[in-house]
């Protein structure tokens, strides 16, 4: 970029706002971070999405609609026991459907993403150092004290979802989640529009789904 010099005693300012973060907060960082190489895993159950509660019917209509591109959804289940009463061994469960686990082939390190797609009971392990779950190893999840057994299939380098230390993450199909769970609604639902997609359709989506989507 060019750079431009001038002579000035003194400078004054055009505006001034608030910053949305206060800078006490921001003080608060070397605090957080002891060293520039810490991480601060993020807790999901922050995010305001976390509710089963995205209507899975919600996906035809709008794979429908001609402003939308693609619709996916996930349904989420955090810091499942993997044994009874075991608050320290934990599996975070997510289901994909055809375009997420398309996504994911370029991450497989092991095993194979079409036995996840096909077969009941069967799952994706993410890869991290400390994990010792591997390829053809059984996943006994403990989901509201009743054991459902997951067969890891294959495993990814990553993913793009956070967990907390030492809590494992295991992607399964739709069918599989919906089989170990109980549940049959997302927990959020995507949506890539179309190009040529205005404001005025934007809203009109708002508004059939309601502003919390």
């Amino acid at each position: 970029r060019p750079v431009f010099k001038t002579n000035v005693t003194e400078f004054a300012p055009l505006r001034t706002v608030t910053p949305q973060v206060s800078l006490s907060i921001i003080r608060e960082l070397t605090n957080l971070f002891t060293n520039p190489n810490n991480d601060l895993a993020l807790d999901p159950s922050f995010e305001d999405t976390n509710d089963p509660s995205v209507n899975h019917e919600y996906i035809n209509e709008l794979e429908q609609n001609s402003c939308v591109k693609a619709a996916y959804g996930r349904m989420f289940m955090y810091d499942i026991p993997t044994m009874p009463n075991d608050s320290q061994k934990k599996i975070d469960l997510f289901s994909y459907e055809k375009r997420q686990f398309d996504w994911s082939k370029e991450y497989l390190q092991a095993g194979s993403i079409e036995r996840v797609q096909t077969e009941i009971n069967t799952g994706l392990i993410v890869y991290e150092p400390q994990n010792t779950i591997k390829v053809g190893d059984t996943v006994t999840l403990y989901i509201e004290g009743k054991p459902q057994e997951i067969e890891i299939v294959g495993m990814l380098s990553t993913s793009p979802f956070n967990n907390e230390a030492g809590v494992g993450t295991i992607i399964c199909s739709e069918d599989t989640f919906h089989r170990v769970t109980g549940q049959n609604d997302y927990t959020i639902i995507d949506i890539q529009l179309e190009d040529h997609t205005t404001d005025a359709e934007v809203n009109a989506l708002h508004r059939t789904y309601g502003e919390g989507y």
